[in-house]
């Protein structure tokens, strides 16, 4: 038995996890094809977007730890964009007024009429998963909390190794 070590991280395998996304008025069965982030990654965006610095407080004995809701929000795009890999059963976007075919277009470096459907399974960009993200913040908690639990889950499994 081997253990595989990348030291590109783009060439690690993932899970598929199941999601039911709401649309509209109904739910829509979509599957997304996730990977764990590993730590040096985790590392990687925390400095990228805290810095290599954390202020610390403390107040009446309890540790106060101040932090940025934007950077919050930026740290946790990044993560989702470095986890999510790929999904099946993804609606296609469409753009709904000209400013959103506006951002279609400037995401997918073409032309994007107001109406156009832009399939996303098999198709995710940086970009593409930036918008959803931001429009979709569940999705973006449910990708980085099945990531966390693939980390989680890896690090369980060395600990429990490491004790035999």
């Amino acid at each position: 038995m081997s253990m595989k070590i990348f030291e590109n991280p783009e060439n690690e395998k993932g899970v598929w996890f199941p999601f039911a996304l709401r649309v509209e008025e109904a739910h829509v069965r979509v599957e997304f094809f996730i990977r764990k982030v590993p730590a040096g990654k985790e590392d990687e965006l925390t400095f990228r977007h805290y810095g290599r610095k954390m202020t610390l407080r403390f107040k009446r004995g309890e540790q106060l730890i101040d932090r940025d809701p934007e950077k919050l929000l930026a740290y946790a795009i990044d993560k989702g964009s470095f986890a999510l890999l790929d999904s099946r059963g993804f609606p296609a976007l469409e753009a709904g007024d000209p400013e959103a075919a506006a951002k279609f277009s400037e995401v997918l470096t073409r032309a994007v009429p107001v109406g156009e459907e832009i399939p996303l399974d098999g198709a995710w960009t940086p970009g593409l998963k930036r918008l959803v993200f931001n429009a979709r913040r569940d999705v973006l908690g449910f990708v980085n909390k099945k990531a966390d639990e693939l980390a989680g889950a890896e690090a369980d499994e060395e600990e429990d190794l490491g004790k035999t």
